[in-house]
């Protein structure tokens, strides 16, 4: 319960900062035309972003999915569930380097910006687990795989359940 209603407090006052530095910056501007632009278009992008980013970390035809946390931990699923995403263009710095999400699972406390050297000392240590270069090509490739997973085989399926991965 504190920390539902410490959100809710902290939505309205971003509203409130929101309408306050809106007016004031542009005051002839309605204010729904405001909370567009300053609120609801950059949070639905950061939902995508986050969305596309947690799509392209966790979800690869060699990384299975396990449905209890004993069966995961046996499988070395700290190690095993999440992708290496290499970039091949380096436009946002602490995007490309939250990609080496492998390393971010292994060891949560790292920070962002160390995340790449971390994920070289985990290769050296444990071999390299699943890593890809982000493309047209590959992503066309794991969603066309990764549709459904089916826990008691252990595998991506399509939507009528014929293994793809």
């Amino acid at each position: 319960l504190p920390d539902s209603i410490f959100v809710v407090i902290a939505l309205f006052l971003t509203w409130a900062a929101i309408a306050t530095a809106g007016k004031t910056l542009v005051p002839d501007r309605p204010l729904w035309l405001i909370f567009l632009a300053g609120w609801a278009v950059p949070f639905a992008f950061w939902n995508y972003l986050m969305a596309f980013t947690t799509y392209l970390n966790h979800t690869h035809p060699a990384i299975a999915w396990f449905d209890d946390e004993k069966t995961w931990a046996r499988f070395r699923g700290n190690l095993m569930d999440t992708a290496n995403v290499l970039m091949p263009v380096d436009i946002a710095p602490l995007y490309t380097k939250v990609m080496a999400h492998p390393a971010h699972h292994r060891h949560m406390g790292v920070p962002v910006y160390a995340l790449p050297e971390a994920q070289t000392a985990m290769d050296e240590s444990y071999g390299k687990q699943v890593e890809y270069m982000l493309t047209p090509r590959a992503y066309r490739s794991i969603y066309r795989a990764c549709k459904l997973y089916d826990f008691d085989r252990m595998c991506w399926t399509d939507f009528d359940g014929v293994p793809t991965a």
